[in-house]
């Protein structure tokens, strides 16, 4: 029986429509992944106060699928919801990192700066200069702090109970000032809830204060 010369135009066009319809399916799906990522609450916050230079924990980037399915990067830090960086633009920036710092990303008046392993918020309009005199100058004040607290944990009787370690995470969590009045001298741990009643030598239950401070506080 002779073969039907329409069987095999039929079958070209069927797979055709399957490939066009597959297609259209795949162009839909990475169109809707075109839209922006999800803000995380912290980029709804307003940025760090006082506006001036300050790290920022939150700041980083993310990758997610565009379209196509390719990949797409984004920068978002607190204030700071997700903008795009090009690919091209996310490497020109790593390598420049390394030696100077570079503004990743502006919003109204606030900057976000790139620094070897940090990102930085200010809004007070600093250029690159600026940025890296206060990292620098900040990095002095952390140095000298690790020497007062080498001397601190050195004269205070106390200190003996606390792990070197805790002393540190402490001391720079507090940034070697009185958690009540902000002040310099005549500084102590303190536990605030007491050795005593079962109080721990823990991060969480330890404070830096003067001692006029440690007095009104106990």
């Amino acid at each position: 029986m002779p073969s039907n010369p329409q069987d095999p135009l039929a079958a070209a066009l069927g797979m055709l429509t399957l490939l066009a319809a597959a297609l259209l399916l795949l162009a839909l799906a990475s169109f809707a992944l075109r839209r922006p990522p999800p803000n995380p609450a912290f980029t709804r916050r307003p940025p760090h106060g006082g506006g001036a230079l300050r790290p920022d924990p939150n700041a980083g980037f993310l990758t997610d699928r565009g379209l196509l399915f390719l990949p797409r990067r984004f920068f978002l830090a607190t204030g700071c919801p997700p903008v795009r960086v090009r690919a091209r633009d996310h490497a020109a920036l790593d390598r420049a990192r390394r030696t100077r710092p570079v503004k990743v990303a502006q919003r109204g008046r606030a900057s976000w700066w790139w620094f070897e392993d940090a990102v930085y918020a200010e809004s007070r309009g600093y250029r690159p200069a600026d940025v890296l005199a206060r990292v620098v100058a900040e990095r002095a004040r952390g140095e000298a702090l690790a020497e007062r607290t080498l001397l601190l944990t050195s004269l205070n009787p106390r200190h003996p109970r606390i792990p070197a370690e805790v002393r540190r995470a402490v001391f720079e969590r507090d940034r070697g000032r009185c958690a009540h009045c902000g002040g310099a001298t005549d500084l102590n741990y303190d536990h605030v809830v007491p050795l005593a009643e079962g109080g721990p030598s823990t991060v969480g239950n330890l404070r830096v204060l003067c001692r006029p401070c440690l007095r009104i506080a106990h």
